[in-house]
């Protein structure tokens, strides 16, 4: 058995972005400013040349599922009934 300490084995490293991986996977209330710009960040080495990292791997899969939006100035409009009986796909609004 390797003597590995627990904090080398997590893929994040930094606690705003384990806080906001944990608010999207956990929850629908809003990201800070500084978690919307953690995932930002994260989300930049998915394209970093050469080998990707565990962690810009990591990044890699959890945006595949929940995808980079855009800034929301104001409210989205008002959908259908059509429209809201159809299922919703989850987006990061980051």
């Amino acid at each position: 058995m390797l003597d590995i300490p627990a904090s080398q084995l997590r893929l994040l490293e930094k606690a705003a972005l384990q806080k906001a991986v944990s608010k999207v996977l956990r929850s629908s209330t809003a990201l800070t400013a500084s978690q919307v710009a953690a995932l930002r960040t994260w989300h930049a080495t998915v394209d970093a040349p050469g080998r990707p990292t565990p962690a810009a791997a990591a990044a890699k899969v959890f945006f595949h599922f929940f995808p980079l939006g855009e800034e929301q100035a104001a409210a989205p409009p008002a959908r259908s009934k059509r429209e809201s009986s159809h299922q919703q796909q989850s987006y990061c609004h980051c």
